[in-house]
């Protein structure tokens, strides 16, 4: 909540940073009376030419819905803006003129409509016979990689793939950006994925799969180190926040959610061959890895001696820099 003009052009940089990372937050802006805006008067906070829209219109870009409120449409602009806020996963902005907020307003009857899933059902049934071809491809399930990326969460789907990697023995890793996402104690685990700069293991997991199915990842410079990820298209299933494609092949509107679920029933469906079993679940095992006493304290010394200090249960918070990288790999231990 900020002040006309200053105070939400201070704001309006971390509503863009909400816009880029999908985080619904609603920007409610109080502003000159009703009055004073349609007498166009020279106010404070204003650039001083009368136009009180300048900085609602520098919202459009930035934001899924916005609404400049008066008595009349105050409640239903509001459920709108909201409505679509949480259904899109993006910020909104509501500006507020101090008289409308003085003045009496019907109460919403019912609560804001149910959550649209937007997904079309013949592109889901289409997307699903062409995943499950492609999954069938593979030598046997234990083939089949999955990367997680930071928009599962943002798009609310964060149960329905932890259902995904629950549904068979998927050996999966996530991006540097999204190391909660998944309970890291699965044996199927393996660890961050960041192109060349991944731990061999988990590069393998990733690049070498028959099928490899990525949800919700936008391979920046650092997510994909630096771009030296190798990917074969052909052989990926990738779900956006709104969108699925199977190789070369696109399927829209299908929510990640949805596509998510008809990925866990394929995935359910599948069983490996007998005695078949995962190259590439396990985690290094390196038993009483300690920095030695006597050596210099250089980032891989540092590093261990954190990782031997923590114990199971506990949080570590990360900053972006050289701690984020250096936290980012499993321990040793």
């Amino acid at each position: 909540m900020t002040t006309f003009g200053v105070g939400e052009l201070s704001a309006i940089n971390a509503i863009t940073g909400s816009f880029a990372e999908h985080v619904a937050v609603v920007h409610i802006v109080g502003s000159p009376s009703s009055g004073t805006q349609a007498a166009q008067r020279i106010v404070h906070h204003s650039l001083g030419d009368g136009v009180f829209t300048h900085f609602l219109d520098m919202h459009a870009a930035i934001t899924c819905a916005r609404a400049a409120l008066t008595p009349e449409t105050a409640a239903s602009e509001i459920d709108r803006v909201l409505a679509t806020m949480r259904d899109q996963h993006l910020p909104g902005c509501l500006l507020l003129p101090a008289d409308v907020g003085e003045r009496p307003a019907e109460p919403p009857s019912a609560p804001l409509p149910p959550p649209t899933d937007g997904t079309d059902p013949d592109a889901l049934d289409a997307f699903g016979r062409a995943a499950e071809q492609l999954l069938a491809e593979a030598a046997d399930v234990s083939r089949i990689g999955v990367l997680g990326g930071l928009i599962v969460h943002r798009a609310g789907a964060t149960t329905q793939f932890a259902e995904l990697v629950a549904s068979g023995p998927l050996s999966h890793a996530t991006t540097l950006w999204s190391k909660s996402l998944v309970d890291e104690n699965n044996p199927y685990y393996v660890g961050n994925y960041a192109g060349a700069a991944s731990d061999p293991a988990v590069r393998a997991t990733v690049e070498d799969a028959d099928a490899l199915i990525i949800a919700g990842v936008q391979f920046t410079d650092l997510t994909s180190g630096f771009f030296s990820h190798q990917i074969d298209r052909r052989r990926t299933i990738e779900l956006d926040a709104a969108l699925a494609s199977v190789g070369f092949a696109t399927f829209a509107p299908v929510s990640m959610s949805s596509a998510l679920q008809a990925l866990s029933a394929i995935v359910s469906r599948l069983r490996p061959p007998p005695g078949a079993q995962s190259a590439r679940t396990a985690k290094p095992a390196v038993a009483d890895q300690h920095p030695a006493d006597d050596g210099p304290l250089d980032q891989g010394a540092l590093w261990e001696a954190v990782a031997d200090f923590l114990r199971p249960g506990d949080s570590v918070v990360a900053d972006r820099a050289t701690s984020l990288y250096g936290m980012g790999q499993p321990s040793p231990t």
